[in-house]
């Protein structure tokens, strides 16, 4: 059962921001960042990570390769012109204070496509620097789900491959079982085992046997009676310990109808894989064997199986309709958030008409007419990302790929509302609770 029991485990005993700043100064922690290379990101992280942070390096040379030009070229040739007031100072380093009858705009009309090209270079550049290895693409397991729980039995499975598919090999067969109870205590058990360690090295450098108060909040909490560290946590760990292996007994009888077949080349899975596309592509039956009714084979669905690493096996007893459910009621949520609270031109323009009286003293603030929007937008696009992270907790899914996926897209997605779409269409809605909102604020106000 090494397939069902194997969770990702990190090969890096220390975390990266320990091992770099081992040396306790007290800024260390600055130039812990750029001392980190991609072996100790790829350890600690994954690949996943990784090619993330590399695509943000690939981004941040763009970007610093077009902020030079600006500085260089581009905002030189602004200050050419002369169309801007006197005391518009922020006009002048806008092409607004080009005359359009000058030869200068052509340094625009060639920089824009030549930044076109440069963002369209790089990101092809970085597309194809990123190495996959062959494992990544080419698999001869195969996850079969929707499988009559009181049917999984490796010798029905082989049975009907074999009687399915002729000259296919099949070199083992393993089940998934519902062990998210048990992977709840075995976290809880590590838990205790760290903490115990903890203390034990606490009495180790101290010389004397750490004291706690073993139940909630217990830290800040300065009543109540203390009781040892050490034993408390060797308790805790014996406990949960015993507790562990009682429900791995329960959870091994807990069948998911869901199963990892090996074959004995990619050839062989890739058979199998593509007969089950195609009969449902074209609404037809698979191939069939003797066990076909008892298996129910035409409800099977079919796919490469992932890394036993990149699984959460603890979501595996999730249905794929549970998770839709979920799905939709998250991100409506989020898209509520985006579209009422979260648009930076909603709260500018909310608050210049709650404060119309001092509508003239705004406008020549330059604070609050230029850079507090420019800030609300950036702290709203920088807090989104995080949103969306945190509220993917709720979703159980089933891979850490399809998890970072779903991250990435809402992330692109809600952006692409938020800073776009929403401020240019979807104000009118808004507007009119906002007005409302509004109407009863100025009223308290001249009152």
């Amino acid at each position: 059962m090494k397939m069902m029991t194997n969770t990702f485990q990190p090969p890096v005993k220390m975390s990266m921001l320990t091992f770099y700043t081992k040396n306790g100064a007290f800024f260390s922690w600055i130039a812990a960042p750029f001392r980190i290379k991609d072996v100790h990101i790829l350890s600690k992280c994954g690949q996943d990570a990784l090619q993330y942070l590399i695509f943000q390096r690939y981004l941040l040379a763009y970007l610093s390769a077009v902020c030079v030009l600006c500085i260089v070229v581009v905002l030189p040739v602004n200050f050419q012109g002369n169309l801007a007031g006197p005391g518009d100072d922020f006009a002048k380093t806008t092409i607004i204070n080009i005359e359009p009858t000058s030869s200068l705009l052509w340094i625009h009309t060639l920089l824009a496509p030549l930044f076109l090209v440069t963002i369209v270079f790089t990101l092809r550049h970085f597309g194809n620097s990123q190495k996959f290895e062959k494992e990544e693409h080419v698999t001869r397991t195969v996850m079969i789900c929707h499988i009559p729980p009181e049917s999984c039995v490796k010798e029905l499975i082989t049975q009907h491959f074999t009687e399915a598919f002729a000259g296919l090999e099949i070199q083992d067969v393993q089940f998934a079982f519902n062990v998210t109870q048990l992977m709840l205590l075995e976290t809880q058990r590590l838990a205790a085992v760290e903490a115990r360690k903890s203390s034990e090295k606490m009495l180790t450098v101290m010389n004397m046997r750490p004291q706690m108060h073993s139940f909630t909040c217990g830290y800040v909490c300065c009543c109540g009676v203390k009781t040892d560290a050490i034993e408390y946590y060797s308790t805790e760990e014996r406990l949960l310990t015993d507790a562990c292996e009682a429900e791995k007994a329960s959870a091994f009888k807990d069948v998911l109808g869901i199963a990892f077949v090996t074959f004995q080349n990619a050839e062989m899975a890739h058979r199998v894989v593509h007969d089950y596309k195609i009969s449902c592509r074209k609404g037809g039956m698979p191939n069939t064997s003797t066990l076909t009714g008892v298996l129910k084979s035409f409800e099977w669905d079919v796919k490469y199986a992932p890394c036993p690493d990149d699984i959460f096996w603890e979501n595996l007893s999730v249905s794929p309709g549970s998770l839709t459910v979920k799905s939709l009621l998250v991100n409506s949520f989020l898209f509520i958030m985006l579209f009422f609270l979260t648009t930076p031109s909603i709260v500018i323009s909310t608050l210049d008409m709650i404060f119309y009286k001092q509508a003239e003293v705004v406008n020549r603030n330059p604070f609050i007419s230029e850079f507090l929007p420019t800030l609300l937008l950036w702290t709203f696009s920088a807090l989104l990302p995080a949103l969306v992270t945190w509220s993917d907790r709720f979703l159980p899914h089933w891979t850490r790929s399809e998890k970072h996926h779903s991250q990435m897209r809402k992330v692109f997605v809600f952006l692409l509302f938020m800073v776009l779409i929403l401020p240019s269409l979807g104000l009118t809605r808004c507007a009119v609770i906002h007005l409302k909102l509004v109407s009863i604020i100025r009223k308290n106000i001249e009152v």
